[in-house]
């Protein structure tokens, strides 16, 4: 089963010559009836404050169309609260981000960055000082209470928690940082 906003699957499936083995549904985007459909950064806003309920909501409708529970949650780093729906439903939890390792780790340390006074901050793992000007703008927010910060600070806070995190890279391109992610998380897969 693959969800997502109903957008995106059209996006992704429409090119797709074959799809018999993927069953797709459509997650609420947020966007209530006879409004304007917003665009950019608006519409991740709208998007992520209809968050968690527009998955649990599908899924559950999805178990009921097919008759079989879940036994395993596949899901984007950033949709951290997977973990509780699969502690939930007693299955493991595999995060997907879709970014390096470096990018990854940055996002591990928020506390850390945000609580340096320095121009540079040693993160481990980086063998070089970083600039926090360097920083992504999610990192250094002034306020992690909402939109996308929230959600990429509440996966920084609960990833330890997936029984497995895959990363887009390759191992041996930041051995010290993927040393560090494996010490920090249960399994780190690079693919």
């Amino acid at each position: 089963s693959f969800f997502n906003t109903s957008n995106s699957n059209t996006s992704i499936f429409s090119k797709a010559p074959n799809q018999e083995n993927i069953k797709i549904y459509n997650v609420w985007d947020g966007v209530k009836q006879g409004n304007d459909t917003p665009i950019g950064c608006e519409a991740i806003q709208v998007f992520i404050q209809s968050t968690p309920t527009n998955f649990e909501k599908s899924m559950k409708e999805a178990e009921e169309e097919i008759g079989v529970k879940f036994s395993c949650i596949i899901s984007d780093a950033f949709l951290w609260f997977c973990c509780d729906f699969a502690k939930k439903m007693n299955v493991p939890w595999i995060a997907f981000w879709t970014a390096g390792s470096c990018s990854l780790s940055v996002h591990l340390y928020t506390d850390l960055i945000r609580s340096n006074e320095e121009t540079l901050l040693k993160i481990p793992g980086f063998s070089t000082n970083l600039r926090i000007s360097d920083m992504p703008q999610e990192v250094v927010a002034h306020n992690l209470e909402g939109g996308f910060p929230s959600l990429l600070y509440n996966m920084a806070l609960n990833l330890h928690k997936a029984d497995g995190v895959v990363l887009n890279s390759f191992e041996e391109l930041d051995p010290k940082i993927n040393n560090d992610l494996k010490s920090k998380l249960q399994k780190v897969l690079n693919i």
